[in-house]
């Protein structure tokens, strides 16, 4: 049964050889004013940016911006606040309704425990018991909002590092998420085109979060050159010539299955003592970036191999996500560890 919940999962974004998105766009995430909300019931979660500037003409400007994350069920989400980069921002806790006065025109109540001195200026309606009242001004197709972390971060074409760049986008940027793959997030900034940025670019979805190290192209050493002795027979290739041929379907599949092992372990021991999870981080990392490139590798050699093998890539995946904390969904094995430990 288990098995089947994550097949059906998967079948969603996963399973087609195409860039889909993971979930299709929410009804209810979209432009509330000055905030721009994505919702995802697929996970129950809720991510927004809120922002508004007052500009007086020769007069110091003030500004309200604020991030949030946030789990609930139906309308009703307890959230996360604060403002990324911003290192004496203090997180603060809030809730976030959302509900429909007219059929079709979703609204938002947002309220914060506490208030920077600019948003208790600009909406002191947000730290108010009955908090600020947001009418829907623009539909999204999108599930999740998020901000670039890195001073500079490149859009690809494709989920892979090798594919053309298409842009660029400086830390602070705000992007709506419409699709996902492995360590990828397929975004959107205003009105420019889609491109695929990496996750380790954005910041956590938590605060106080590091950012994760920035993944690199890694672009192998050139075999050495290897001259034949004069009036002798030319000596055999060296084994790393040899190694720089593509890998083998079997040899894709073996190390995608040793990946696997090593990535829940990983998991398990931050589930036993979540104290290892800072000094586990760079070795996530370097598992993610490997799993990167096997799947695009799999997936040139053969996509029917990629396609059956989705399960473990997803799971996988999403162990390693558990490691760096920036994925609130675990892998159903990992779920049965922690319903373990509970008991």
């Amino acid at each position: 049964m288990k098995k089947s919940l994550l097949a059906a999962a998967l079948a969603v974004g996963f399973l087609s050889s195409a860039w889909l998105p993971a979930q299709p766009p929410s009804p209810l995430s979209g432009t509330y004013q000055k905030l721009t909300l994505g919702v995802d019931p697929s996970q129950g979660r809720v991510t927004g940016y809120y922002k508004e500037i007052d500009e007086p003409p020769n007069l110091p400007h003030s500004e309200c911006v604020f991030y949030f994350t946030g789990q609930g069920q139906g309308d009703q989400y307890a959230i996360q606040a604060w403002e990324p980069g911003n290192d004496k921002s203090e997180a603060t806790s809030g809730e976030l309704t959302i509900f429909s006065a007219e059929k079709g025109r979703p609204s938002v109540q947002l309220k914060l425990e506490k208030l920077s001195r600019d948003c208790t200026a600009l909406n002191p309606k947000l730290g108010k018991p009955e908090g600020a009242l947001l009418d829907k001004s623009k539909a999204g197709a999108w599930t999740e909002v998020r901000v670039v972390g890195n001073p500079k971060s490149s859009y690809h074409q494709t989920p892979d590092l090798a594919s053309p760049e298409r842009g660029s986008a400086k830390r602070g940027t705000v992007l709506v998420v419409t699709g996902r793959q492995p360590g990828w997030a397929q975004v959107q900034a205003e009105q420019k085109s889609k491109g695929w940025i990496q996750e380790n670019d954005l910041y956590p979805l938590s605060p106080g979060a590091p950012m994760p190290e920035p993944s690199k192209t890694i672009v192998p050493a050139a075999a050495p050159k290897i001259e034949p002795k004069p009036q002798a027979k030319p000596e055999p290739p060296a084994a790393s010539v040899s190694a720089a041929k593509p890998d083998s379907k079997a040899e894709l599949l073996q190390r995608l299955k040793a990946l696997n092992v090593q990535a829940f372990g990983l998991a398990l021991r931050v589930l036993a003592n979540p104290v290892e999870r800072g000094n586990l981080a760079a070795s996530g990392s370097a598992l993610e970036q490997e799993l990167n490139e096997l799947v695009a590798g799999l997936n040139r050699t053969d996509p029917s191999a990629y396609r059956s093998e989705s399960t473990r890539i997803y799971e996988t995946y999403l162990d390693l996500q558990y490691v760096r904390q920036d994925q609130p969904v675990v892998s159903l094995r990992l779920r049965e560890e922690t319903l373990k430990k509970s008991r």
